[in-house]
């Protein structure tokens, strides 16, 4: 742990949350909070999983 407010503590967090925005949020119109709810899963499993994935492969 480092100290209370080191922002590199909440780089993997914050770089989700871009990448969360970037590739679901900003293209989908949502008529509920509930349906961005119910699309975070796919989120998870089909895209963000996959790109990590593609990505790790690369090295």
């Amino acid at each position: 742990m480092s100290r209370t407010g080191s922002p590199y503590d909440n780089a993997a967090v914050e770089r989700f949350i871009k990448t969360l925005k970037h590739q679901e949020v900003y293209l989908h119109d949502y008529a509920t909070a509930q349906d961005a709810i119910d699309r975070l899963p796919h989120f998870l499993e089909e895209i963000h999983n996959h790109s990590r994935q593609s990505g790790s492969s690369r090295r």
